[in-house]
């Protein structure tokens, strides 16, 4: 986006470790983005070089997954479409992280379900999608204005799949996680999300993934 960047999936072999590369590789992403905020999610083993490089830890983002038990909650307004509503789902997502993540979007809805909720007015004001991504499914990226709309979102899924592994990392400032594993998704491998001059994602109730964010 204009104003923000994110980094994932930063990987030096064991051979190397110990050696600066990691610093190395994160000063020339902090200068490749020209002074914009950036936004990532560490490891444990990433969390001290993150740290020395100037970002600052803004909470977990929790993984959870397993298999999944239908919720007594009906679905609620929730609907699958197609990808004529890409451009909708991009320009909200573009107001909700700040990010210009329409390369990725575009890739994912190419493989993945969508499912939406509108307003009383038709306007779109969430959205959730979910592919085939390792032993079952995951779903994310989620976007919402408010934790009920989030949790109709993922109880669609939820009843979609029940049955089935899936996968959602969610903030844990939105406190979804015990209420996922209330419903089969266990926590599994946490992360430290992590700002370096990024602003809030009060909107993103769950990630594409914890590297893609």
């Amino acid at each position: 986006g204009p104003d923000t960047a994110s980094c994932g999936c930063v990987f030096v072999p064991l051979a190397r470790l110990g050696r600066g590369l990691g610093g190395r590789l994160m000063k020339a992403a902090v200068s490749a983005i020209a002074g914009k905020g950036l936004r990532l999610n560490a490891t444990p083993e990433g969390l001290a070089l993150y740290k020395q490089s100037g970002f600052r830890a803004g909470g977990l983002t929790h993984q959870n997954q397993g298999i999944a038990r239908m919720p007594q909650a009906p679905v609620g307004d929730v609907m699958l479409v197609n990808r004529s509503f890409a451009g909708q789902i991009i320009a909200l997502d573009q107001r909700a992280p700040g990010l210009d993540r329409r390369a990725i979007l575009d890739t994912l809805m190419q493989v993945s379900e969508i499912a939406i909720v509108r307003d009383a007015h038709g306007a779109l004001v969430g959205f959730a999608l979910c592919r085939v991504f390792g032993m079952g499914r995951a779903s994310g990226p989620l976007i919402a204005p408010d934790a009920t709309t989030a949790i109709a979102l993922i109880t669609f899924f939820l009843h979609r799949y029940a049955g089935q592994f899936l996968r959602i990392d969610t903030p844990a400032s939105h406190q979804l996680s015990p209420w996922l594993a209330a419903h089969g998704l266990a926590e599994v491998a946490p992360a430290t999300a992590m700002q370096l001059g990024a602003g809030e994602t009060g909107q993103i109730f769950a990630l594409a993934s914890q590297a893609l964010g």
